[in-house]
């Protein structure tokens, strides 16, 4: 797996990361902050699964987005939910900014199966 911007700390304040409660969280990013990248419009990290969304109605996420107040005010970091590669759910941060996303949902009711689920980080224009 090349090492980049997203997967260059795994298990320490990348991907997978235990908490002080003990519990896990999965960071699409960096958990500990201070660390630095050159990253461009369009990069992103992104998390999927196959899941099966017979008898369910929605599939749902909670993010915490921390955006630097070094990022450029043109940009902004975009977090979003997917269903077979379909956005279903957005959310927006911008520089300086932390946003809790407490509700991130997409309505899975229609469907029936395996699905591609995913949640996704995107530096984006605004």
């Amino acid at each position: 797996m090349e090492l980049d911007a997203f997967r260059s700390r795994l298990g320490e304040g990348q991907g997978r990361v235990a908490t002080a409660e003990a519990e896990h969280v999965f960071v699409l990013g960096d958990a500990t902050g201070g660390s630095e990248a050159e990253l461009t419009e369009g990069d992103f990290a992104e998390v999927a699964q196959d899941v099966d969304v017979t008898d369910a109605d929605v599939v749902r996420v909670w993010l915490r987005l921390r955006v630097p107040e070094e990022v450029p005010a043109d940009l902004a970091w975009v977090a979003s939910i997917t269903v077979d590669g379909r956005v279903v759910g957005q959310g927006t941060a911008r520089p300086g900014s932390t946003r809790d996303l407490t509700d991130l949902l997409g309505n899975v009711s229609k469907l029936a199966g395996a699905h591609r689920i995913a949640v996704r980080l995107e530096l984006v224009r605004v």
